[in-house]
């Protein structure tokens, strides 16, 4: 099963995480114009189905078709890269995942994604591009309980399980109080 964000807190990313994680020079007004049809269609497209199959069935797969939508679909004026970063960092959450990427090759992803959409590039070509870069950079949680990983992270141990406690709880309030939704999923 795949917890799916609900369009709301798609809303609620925007207007509250981007603005407080990523302002940047391009302030985001919360009371700007947003397309909801578009936010919902967004949602939704990760876990759409063709003749009783999933189009996307793995993890990765709904992560690179969510980011493609949240980038491409305009859903707000201003703030839709942002929103997709985000929108994939608490999708992998809910699905007690890390999303682990430099920033750099993020932002890369995120402007590479913009631009194809621009430049006219088929969806589907893109969708694969970034489902071989999330499948590299969305990690189970477990694998970081795993016996010897203490040793393994070093200096990056306690870091790194804070947020897997902070992923532990962020999934099971999302579901819990109306922020996602279960689907099923493959992994």
């Amino acid at each position: 099963m795949a917890n799916k964000l609900d369009p709301g807190f798609i809303e609620h990313i925007h207007d509250v995480l981007v603005t407080a994680f990523m302002p940047y020079d391009e302030k985001i007004n919360p009371s700007e114009f947003r397309n909801r049809g578009l936010i919902e269609s967004a949602a939704g497209r990760p876990f759409q189905t063709a003749f009783g199959a999933e189009l996307w069935p793995t993890l990765p797969q709904k992560a690179a078709v969510l980011f493609h939508s949240l980038v491409c679909n305009h859903c707000f004026i201003n703030g839709n890269k942002r929103t997709a970063v985000i929108g994939v960092d608490m999708f992998a959450a809910i699905n007690r995942h890390l999303f682990i990427m430099p920033s750099h090759e993020v932002y890369e992803m995120a402007r590479t994604t913009a631009q194809a959409n621009q430049d006219g590039v088929k969806p589907d070509d893109l969708i694969v591009l970034l489902d071989s870069k999330l499948s590299q950079s969305l990690l189970d949680i477990e694998f970081f309980k795993r016996e010897g990983m203490k040793d393994r992270l070093g200096e990056h141990y306690e870091t790194v399980m804070k947020r897997i406690v902070m992923i532990e709880e962020v999934a099971a309030g999302a579901v819990e109080f109306g922020m996602a939704e279960a689907s099923p999923i493959q992994t």
